[in-house]
């Protein structure tokens, strides 16, 4: 998103209105998203419980490769929901 649609998104409170299952799964050490975006994304979605949120200690941008055995029961959980 861009950061005008963003603003969009928390001025109209729209957070709140997602009701499908969404993961955030980030590492504390990635360089190219930075793990402040986690940061956002659990205030807006505090108090909800279709959202789960990992934060991966030492986990830099690729974790779905480096950490696929973490992300795997994730996706599996999801797509029995």
């Amino acid at each position: 998103m861009k950061k005008d649609e963003l603003q969009a998104w928390e001025d109209q409170d729209l957070w709140q209105t997602l009701d499908m299952p969404i993961i955030v799964i980030h590492g504390n050490k990635d360089w190219i998203v930075k793990p402040g975006n986690v940061d956002f994304l659990e205030e807006q979605f505090e108090g909800k419980d279709n959202v789960v949120i990992e934060r991966i200690k030492n986990g830099a941008h690729f974790i779905l490769w480096k950490n696929y055995d973490r992300i795997k029961p994730h996706i599996l959980d999801m797509l029995e929901k």
